[in-house]
Order: structure tokens, then C-alpha cells, then sequence
């Protein structure tokens, strides 16, 4: 049975990122990578022009506040990942004049579809928050951590993003 959501492949996401470069949404590539490396929710993305967020340059990282997380409970998120937070820099800006619902949706249609993926429910800007917990489980990052980064009240839903894949399974098995 094909899950709801999968992770992409790094293949799949150098694509997605590709494709709206070369039709001008570098916002929506800079989306998508900032979803891929840190989980960040769309909804906490198209946030941050919000004069709200705190941004922790020291540090590498935002607080973002519960009024714009769908836990209602803030948390900082580690922008740590090469390029993420050059990315964060940019959609603080370009999200003011280049993001609406339709557009988004518009666009991630139009890609999905040029990408021979339009008849797959699972291949949605979701899985870009499954494709930072798959990679940070790849990483051997503890699942407590990777819980904390997504904002999960519950190791358990944190669990359903894991993604793995016969060679990850081979490694983990052969220092043992």
C-alpha cells in the first residue's frame, strides 16, 4: 500500500528545485529546499516576513512563535543545514511580494505534472518535511532531536516521517 506522504529523493528535490529556478519561482525553489533541510512546515515558511519570528544569527536559528506553529507550542528551528538559512534570508523577503495560495499551488501543479508525477497523491510540499526527517535519520540524528526540529508533541508521529531505504538498512546492520 503506497503511504500518504513518502520523502523525495535527492534526485526528485534537485529537480523540483531545477524546474521553478528555471521558471523563475526561485521563492518556491527556496521553499523547497528550506522544507527539505529543515522540515519546516509551508505554513511557517510563507511566515516569515512576520516581524514575530525571532532570528538567532549567533546561533543559526529561528523561534517561531505557537501563533504560527499547528502545535500552538513555539520552538526554535536549527537553519544549521548548508544553505538554509540563506534561504530563510531570502523568503523573509521575496514572500511579501511573490507568494499567494494560488500561486504556490499554481506553480507546484505545473511542476508535479512536467515531472510525471500528477497522478501521485503522495508527491506534495508536505514530503519535503519527510525528507528532512528521512535525511536526518540517515544522519544518525537521535529521533528525539529530529521530534523537537519537526515540532512533534509525539516520537510517534516523528516515527511516520522515517523513510528508509534497503541501503540504510545494510549500513545500519553492518557495523554491528
Amino acid at each position: 500500500e503506497e503511504p500518504d506522504t513518502r520523502s523525495f529523493t535527492r534526485e526528485q528535490v534537485d529537480e523540483l528545485v531545477r524546474r521553478h529556478t528555471d521558471n523563475g519561482d526561485t521563492w518556491l525553489a527556496d521553499m523547497i529546499t528550506l522544507g527539505c533541510k529543515t522540515g519546516m512546515r509551508r505554513s511557517e515558511i510563507i511566515n516569515l516576513p512576520l516581524g514575530i519570528i525571532e532570528w538567532d544569527m549567533e546561533k543559526t536559528r529561528i523561534w517561531l512563535p505557537s501563533e504560527i506553529t499547528k502545535t500552538n507550542k513555539g520552538r526554535w528551528v536549527s537553519l544549521a543545514a548548508k544553505g538554509a538559512w540563506d534561504c530563510a534570508l531570502r523568503l523573509k523577503e521575496s514572500m511579501k511580494t511573490q507568494y499567494s495560495d494560488r500561486r504556490f499551488y499554481d506553480r507546484w501543479w505545473d511542476v508535479k505534472h512536467a515531472m510525471g508525477y500528477g497522478k501521485c497523491d503522495w508527491f506534495k510540499f508536505h514530503a519535503t518535511r519527510h525528507t528532512a526527517a528521512t535525511n536526518m535519520s540517515k544522519g544518525n540524528i537521535n529521533a528525539l532531536t529530529v521530534a523537537k526540529q519537526l515540532g512533534h508533541a509525539s516520537i510517534q508521529t516523528t516515527m511516520k516521517y522515517y523513510h528508509g531505504d534497503a541501503d540504510t538498512l545494510n549500513q545500519a546492520t553492518a557495523d554491528l
